[in-house]
């Protein structure tokens, strides 16, 4: 295969603005999509559509773009268009401009650098390329929407949000067991035990109780405000990186919903991620900075500055050691980097190249000895966390959102577009056996399902119960003691043994068959007499169907016999009155019909007059609601413009004290 160069790989020296350079010719070369979509300007989806290239086509790269809002590089191209036949400009994502395209297809290739520390590692030659494992796909679940956040709570269950659900995962895959709505925002974050979710609006944030699928509190910002990420410490305290547009750079706020606590103040640069050691005492940002956060006022936080190289700068995930001794970005490209902290004193590790994509998610083990690197264009890549190494790699073969791993590093989960992926993480022998293991399980199980039905068809029950405690499934024990009994039924049916079928009736399966045993054996065995007291019975029941068959029985078995003349009687006196029924019987289902149209046309005035009424209450209701809505938005504006003249005060119990007096706000 040949190297696959592409913008982010050549980012590591630009600045995040636009920077023309001299142009290069270059290509369309996208391995996953053929088509790339040329646009009118860079990052945004509203920009128009102007042109689509097919693979292979050639252009020229006029210059390179790092988009910071979008999160996205783009490149300024020269090109043929398709559609003019004209040389036309436009923007293209970088990701498809390439200097060369792969001509076959394959698992992705890295360039680790060599082990060491300092600066002087990361700027050491690759060594030659390595081809990483490949991680294996354990399950996939298929979502109606893309959820924005991940948690195990323990190996076997996973919490979900935007839209929460509850999915357990087993050997034979992924299941959902719930969902519930919460309100839809920007940003989702689940606290480790999976139990809480803070969500994020650009103005607001809501803590939500996922176990009794309940709010708990919310808290809404400025207007100017511009919150980019929320983050748990283990105290229940959330972390809010947020940009506002009155100052420069980024600011922190710590909130605290039980005792209410929520103060602000000032973070690094202008950083988009941060990310939080698992004892909550230190915070790692994205543009750089690094804080020691003891207690919830972030204007006693003491802050430090990490160096990251190349990309790095502009990097747009962060994530930290769960020891604190370490900080992973990962920059335009991919460009992952590795800068440990030993007494707080920042030196680069070493510096890594990877295969293209925007960083969407980067995290560790809970016990430290890996991370994760999942970009936008679904790829996956698993490192060392001392040594920087590719352990493991994948695709997710979409738009990564979000990922978390087991407590036990085992399992990766991966929310990507419309999907929940399961990836399996570790050792490939120790994978395999466990493979190996579960598919020996699984057809031992078959052959006892096998070896249950053999028994459940020759009616051998306590064969049958032994084996569903061996199985686990649903039992059949009381399936097979119904299907036993119905077949003895049918048995004694046939001998028209009475006594034992009505005692084989509470057992079997479908209706009752004792009172069609009596009127068989009477017909086959009963003596004349019994057979017309049983015919008359059936008659004064009503059941002449019964009667009739006894009463033509008695006639044919018995034609000599004095009651074969009374039956012969009855029948004729039956069959008079059935003329009679019958006549009665269409008379009376005339008359039921039109009484019935009548009685729907009167149903259908009435409920016309009801939807007319309940039209006009809907309007009045939602005249109310609007009103009430538009109170409460006018509500908020003169709360927002009372907490902003608070923040004249530097001393924090005067701010507390001058908010305390502000307008509260209910909810409509």
């Amino acid at each position: 295969m040949r190297a696959i160069l592409t913008i982010g790989a050549v980012m590591a020296m630009l600045a995040p603005a636009a920077m023309a350079q001299t142009a290069e010719t270059a290509v369309i070369c996208n391995p996953k999509v053929s088509i790339a979509n040329v646009r009118a300007g860079p990052g945004a989806k509203n920009f128009a559509l102007v042109d689509t290239l097919p693979n292979k086509t050639p252009i020229k790269v006029l210059e390179r773009t790092m988009n910071q809002e979008a999160g996205r590089e783009w490149a300024r191209i020269e090109f043929k268009s398709t559609k003019t036949g004209k040389t036309e400009t436009a923007y293209v994502d970088s990701i498809s401009v390439v200097k060369e395209c792969a001509q076959t297809a394959g698992p992705p290739i890295t360039s680790p650098a060599p082990a060491g520390t300092g600066d002087a590692a990361a700027n050491q030659p690759a060594q030659s390329r390595q081809q990483a494992t490949p991680l294996k796909l354990l399950s996939s679940l298929a979502m109606s929407d893309a959820p924005r956040a991940v948690a195990y709570r323990d190996d076997k269950t996973i919490v979900m949000s935007a839209e929460a659900a509850i999915v357990t995962f087993d050997d034979v895959g992924l299941f959902e067991k719930s969902r519930f709505k919460i309100d839809a925002k920007e940003r989702v974050r689940l606290s480790e035990d999976g139990r809480y979710a803070v969500t994020t609006t650009t103005s607001g944030i809501s803590l939500y109780d996922l176990e009794k699928q309940t709010r708990i509190a919310d808290r809404y910002f400025a207007a100017a405000a511009d919150i980019r990420q929320a983050r748990w410490r283990p105290d229940g305290s959330v972390v809010i990186l947020h940009r506002d547009s009155r100052y420069s750079g980024s600011g922190m706020c710590v909130w605290r919903a039980n005792p209410q606590i929520f103060n602000c103040g000032s973070a690094p640069g202008d950083s988009e991620d941060l990310a939080v050691t698992r004892d909550g005492a230190q915070i790692a940002f994205a543009a750089g900075g690094i804080t020691s956060a003891a207690g919830d006022d972030p204007h006693n936080f003491k802050w430090g500055n990490v160096d990251p190289k190349g990309s790095s700068k502009y990097a747009s995930k962060v994530a930290v050691c769960p020891d604190g001794r370490c900080v992973v970005f990962a920059g335009p490209g991919a460009i992952i980097e590795r800068v440990s902290l030993p007494e707080k004193k920042a030196a680069t590790l070493r510096s890594l190249e990877g295969e293209g994509g925007t960083p969407a998610v980067a995290i560790f083990t809970r016990d430290g000895s890996k991370f994760a690197v999942l970009t936008t264009n679904g790829s996956i890549q698993l490192r060392d966390a001392t040594s920087g190494k590719l352990l493991q790699n994948g695709s997710a073969g979409d738009y990564v959102y979000a990922a978390a791993f087991s407590p036990d590093g085992s399992k990766l989960a991966v929310s990507s577009s419309g999907k929940l992926q399961i990836w399996g993480v570790g050792d490939e022998n120790a994978m395999a056996a466990a493979a190996s293991l579960r598919e020996q399980a699984q057809r031992q199980t078959r052959v006892l399902i096998d070896e249950r039905k053999q028994r459940l068809d020759a009616f051998n029950c306590d064969a049958v119960r032994d084996l569903d405690g061996k199985i686990g499934d649903a039992p059949q024990y009381a399936k097979c003691v119904a299907a036993k009994a119905t077949s003895e039924r049918a048995e004694a049916m046939k001998r028209l043994d009475c006594d034992a079928v009505r005692d084989l009736d509470g057992k079997a399966s479908g209706e009752k068959q004792h009172a069609q045993c009596v009127f068989e054996k009477i017909q086959k065995a009963g003596t004349a007499r019994e057979v017309y007291q049983k015919a008359v019975d059936y008659d004064l029941a009503k059941d002449r169907v019964k009667a009739k068959k006894l009463y033509q029985t008695l006639r044919e078995r018995f034609p000599n016999d004095d009651l074969a003349i009374e039956a012969a009687k009855r029948l004729t006196a039956m069959n008079d009155v059935e003329s009679t029924e019958a006549a009665s019987e269409r008379a009376a289902a005339a008359a039921s019909s039109a009484a019935d149209r009548a009685t729907a046309a009167q149903r259908e005035n009435r409920e016309a007059i009801e939807r007319s009424n309940r039209d006009a209450a809907y309007q009045q209701q939602r005249q109310i609601a609007d009103q009430r809505q538009r109170e409460y938005q006018a509500c908020i504006s003169r709360k927002v413009a009372c907490d902003n003249s608070c923040d004249g005060y530097r001393d924090t119990s005067a701010r507390i004290r001058c908010r305390s007096g502000c307008v509260y706000c209910q909810s409509p």
